[in-house]
């Protein structure tokens, strides 16, 4: 069975940036990584890599009939995913519940 998880609907929940302006910047980014390509191709290069932030890095191979693709996580990215495969648990769940721990303090606070 195949999972499917829509990062941007998660990070407009998880942060105040909304739906629309996370898939306007990933529209941009789009553009970003097609120019890279084109202009390695133009330059007569073979491979781009292109830096992802944090996620990782995208390898793209340009021959002369097809593109070919390699994701390649970031050391945090993996050492995250397999951190939380070894112990089932997770740091965004974890980050959550902190979060909403110090809002109820924050709240009973103002109370008193």
């Amino acid at each position: 069975m195949k999972t499917e998880y829509n990062l941007l609907d998660d990070l407009s929940v998880l942060t105040t940036i909304s739906k629309y302006g996370l898939t306007d910047m990933s529209k941009i980014a789009e553009m970003c990584i097609a120019q890279a390509i084109l202009e390695a191709k133009l330059n007569n290069q073979e491979t781009v890599k292109i830096i992802l932030g944090t996620l990782g890095e995208l390898n793209v191979i340009i021959t002369d009939s097809e593109v070919t693709y390699r994701y390649i996580p970031s050391k945090s990215l993996e050492k995250d995913i397999i951190a939380s495969l070894q112990t089932n648990k997770s740091k965004l769940q974890e980050a959550l519940e902190n979060s909403l721990t110090k809002r109820v303090i924050s709240v009973y606070k103002d109370l008193m």
